[in-house]
């Protein structure tokens, strides 16, 4: 097991009000990644291990307490940026570098990055300085971030996005879990705008032609009637 975290009194709900619970203990276990998995991998727990780690707590456990073993919820965050490079020369190439960078710096998996599990944040201001710190990134602006986290029952297949863009300003610069037990992983794909001239211009917030089928554009499979 790579890491796992106990959560006393707590519950898994989607309501905050509703989460304590005293008499109850929550357990999130987060397993090894696969060997060679990559950066933004989402590893979780079988139904089975979840069982046995569960029988197996419960025999040091109070008779009085409710335990329950969850997988951790996974939020995904993407960086939206225009960037100014150094060079004209290859800016194909270098934006890919860019995409890859992030999801390198944000990737919970990865010694050299945020380095975060349980109880993270996403301070703006530290990703920008990020991508200043990039030999070939000249300036940075237009900064936002999207977060996106599964809301509701699983068999719902629910996500709720947010995108700091669209908050007040005081609030804008940093991102939080929305759950205590969630863990933040970068998108695949971060949004990523290449421009030759020295601009100033403020984040906006992402609009319906900008959202992609599968990442922050999500359709649940249609139920079976």
């Amino acid at each position: 097991m790579y890491k796992v975290k106990c959560f006393p009194n707590l519950v898994v709900d989607d309501d905050p009000e509703r989460r304590v619970r005293p008499g109850h203990i929550l357990i999130v276990a987060i397993p090894y990644l696969n060997r060679g998995g990559h950066i933004n991998q989402k590893p979780t727990l079988s139904g089975y291990l979840v069982n046995e780690i569960e029988q197996h707590v419960r025999q040091y456990a109070s008779p009085d307490a409710i335990i329950s073993v969850q997988n951790p919820v996974y939020e995904e965050v993407q960086v939206r940026c225009t960037v100014k490079l150094n060079s004209p020369l290859n800016t194909g190439r270098l934006s890919e570098q860019i995409n890859q960078a992030l999801c390198d710096y944000l990737s919970p998996w990865n010694g050299k990055g945020i380095n975060q599990h349980f109880g993270w944040t996403v301070r703006q201001h530290d990703v920008v300085s990020f991508l200043l710190d990039l030999g070939y990134v000249d300036e940075v602006t237009g900064v936002s971030l999207l977060q996106i986290a599964p809301w509701g029952k699983p068999i719902d297949r629910l996500y709720r996005l947010r995108d700091n863009a669209t908050q007040k300003e005081v609030l804008k610069k940093v991102i939080y879990p929305s759950y205590p037990w969630s863990i933040a992983v970068p998108m695949n794909q971060h949004w990523i705008v290449i421009s030759e001239q020295s601009l100033s211009k403020d984040a906006t917030p992402i609009g319906i032609n900008e959202l992609r089928v599968g990442s922050t554009f999500i359709i649940p499979t249609r139920k079976e009637s």
